[in-house]
């Protein structure tokens, strides 16, 4: 109730009574007046009021008051308005706590509590009716909760029915709408396009994504060595470039100011020179080179060389599985082997113009050096056959030929010295 004291003096000041230190009215004091251009009540000096206070034309002498509830405002309009009398030089703004929409309005409007900018103009600051419990909780840290009365973090979000997200909108000219999405996976969701870049599911293991301070990027590691570097020890650190489109695409470029090279090593086999341990293949001074990476004591070595005119050049011997030899160049030695006689063989080189089984060799034209060297195999072992095969017809001419000079002689010798005069 007002201090009955209070209302006594202000009662008695308005009627021109003296007034008593002490007077007091057992029933309460009403005041009101017929002149609404000013205040009903006006009071100088410090006032106090003892006990629950109820503001507005809705108020009643029977307000009811809640037990926790010490100022009511009780109107069709309710808002607490701050205006700063200060002069310009000192701070001036204007605020207004405002709830609810103006009963003014033809209808509808928002049940809320709003803090409203007077001076500006704006309401940077609402809380909507039917708002949940926690919906905004700052704890003593100055942790600051979202659907969560315990926040354990500077900003602590708690999801119930919906996932906890964050949503940024950027409006005007390129409006985008991105989203930050939790649950079993966290989301990095394109609103505007309906499409989701980036995903991290959970259980994810440490470090699966890792941006060094030098900008090198581990992928299972906290100290990437290179721009990219990837480490697993279950066996399974691949990489796999797939394109399901159809069409004709580069899918790998190496690109180097200078000599630019991979390498292939089987950390199982020994460090040491020659021993197969690491392979380089490089584009050195514009040759293509297959080399072995050096070991601790000295240089590898050049095994291949492959000239941008197309000349190649190996450092060891040539070994193919070619299938033109898979019924067995060899087997011209066999005794069912189709060999052609000498005639039918010079009968088919010149009608052909090439050996039978080397084939046409077209003047700056491609080959199969496989097939050609299979063929030729196959040739030159037939000519040793042809070789062999002269070979005894010249023996067997031969010991014909010394048979008759032997009977020549032996005829000559049983003639009698009268018939040779």
């Amino acid at each position: 109730m007002f201090s009955k004291m209070l209302f006594a003096t202000i009662v008695c000041a308005l009627s021109g009574m003296p007034v008593l230190a002490q007077n007091t009215h057992a029933g309460g004091i009403t005041i009101f007046d017929s002149n609404i251009s000013n205040a009903d009540l006006y009071v100088e000096g410090p006032s106090v009021l003892d006990d629950k206070v109820c503001i507005g034309n809705s108020c009643v002498l029977t307000e009811t008051f809640a037990t926790d509830t010490l100022l009511k405002l009780n109107g069709p309009v309710t808002g607490i308005e701050f205006q700063d009398s200060a002069s310009s030089t000192y701070p001036g703004n204007d605020w207004r706590l405002l709830v609810n929409e103006s009963s003014l309005l033809a209808s509808g409007g928002m049940n809320r509590f709003s803090v409203e900018d007077l001076s500006a103009g704006t309401i940077p600051f609402t809380i909507e009716a039917g708002t949940p419990d926690n919906a905004l909780w700052i704890s003593n840290f100055g942790n600051i909760g979202i659907g969560t009365s315990i926040p354990t973090a500077n900003l602590h979000i708690v999801g119930n029915i919906v996932k906890p997200n964050i949503q940024m909108d950027s409006i005007g000219v390129g409006a985008q709408s991105w989203q930050f999405i939790g649950g079993n996976t966290l989301r990095f969701h394109d609103n505007t396009n309906n499409q989701t870049p980036l995903q991290i599911e959970k259980t994810a293991p440490d470090n699966s994504l890792f941006v060094e301070a030098t900008g090198n990027i581990g992928i299972g590691t906290d100290d990437p060595a290179t721009a990219l570097h990837v480490v697993r020890s279950d066996g399974t650190a691949a990489l796999l470039i797939e394109e399901t489109g159809a069409g004709i695409l580069g899918q790998l470029t190496l690109r180097n100011n200078g000599t630019t090279f991979f390498t292939l090593e089987d950390t199982s086999r020994a460090d040491t020179n020659f021993n197969g341990r690491a392979w380089n293949f490089q584009n050195q001074n514009g040759t293509f080179r297959v080399t072995t990476k050096p070991g601790p004591g000295g240089g590898g070595a050049i095994e291949m060389v492959l000239e941008p005119g197309g000349d190649m050049t190996i450092g060891g011997d040539l070994f193919t599985n070619g299938s033109v030899c898979a019924a067995g160049c060899d087997r011209v030695f066999d005794a069912d082997y189709p060999l052609p006689t000498m005639a039918e063989q010079a009968a088919m080189m010149r009608t052909t113009g090439h050996l039978p089984n080397v084939g046409p060799t077209d003047e700056q034209g491609r080959f199969n050096v496989t097939q050609k060297v299979g063929g030729m195999l196959n040739e030159l072992e037939k000519a040793h056959l042809y070789i062999a095969q002269l070979h005894d017809q010249a023996a067997n001419r031969e010991a014909r030929i010394l048979r008759l000079e032997a009977l020549v002689e032996g005829l000559g010798a049983r003639q009698s010295p009268a018939s040779r005069k």
